[in-house]
């Protein structure tokens, strides 16, 4: 179901029955259905040494609205038509340990203008080094966020696969 927002009234009228069930239906929607996705990947992921890799999601935990697709543009988490304003959204990104090098997350709108970055030191010792960014931007329908990951550690790392934590990324209306 997507928002159905009727023509604007110009003139006192009575509400007619079109109305109001177009009122029923918009109140249910934004109760039941309002676009919100938490999505994750379910297997490490390579992250070439110095090189922005973008992230892919292959599994939903939830989706009511339509926001991400498991099979086509698995990396996006897509504003559905009617959602557009303020958003919500962040991810987790979990590193296999390794002491070298920095780490980098950034969340994209549309490929390329960053919303949220985080840049850090490798976790000393050798330990799993784990970043979330979050952040709250005005979107568009039709816009998109992506997760890219960087690290210098010498080599390929991986982006860890780890159960309801990496890689986890999220967004949520919260209207207009």
């Amino acid at each position: 179901m997507a928002l159905n927002i009727p023509a604007a009234v110009t003139t006192l009228t009575t509400i007619t029955k079109t109305w109001s069930d177009a009122i029923r239906e918009s109140l249910l929607w934004l109760a039941t259905d309002a676009p919100t996705c938490r999505v994750f990947h379910s297997a490490n992921q390579s992250c070439t040494n110095g090189t922005l890799t973008t992230l892919l999601f292959d599994s939903e935990r939830y989706d009511p609205a339509g926001c991400h697709s498991t099979t086509t543009n698995t990396e996006r988490i897509t504003v559905p038509t009617g959602a557009g304003g303020k958003w919500a959204f962040g991810a987790t990104v979990s590193f296999a340990a390794n002491a070298t090098g920095q780490r980098q997350v950034r969340i994209l709108l549309n490929g390329s203008t960053v919303l949220a970055e985080d840049i850090r030191d490798a976790a000393a010792g050798g330990e799993v080094t784990s970043i979330t960014v979050s952040g709250q931007y005005a979107l568009s329908a039709g816009d998109y966020l992506t997760v890219v990951a960087r690290q210098t550690s010498g080599g390929a790392l991986n982006v860890s696969a780890a159960s309801a934590y990496s890689p986890e990324f999220w967004a949520e209306w919260r209207r207009t």
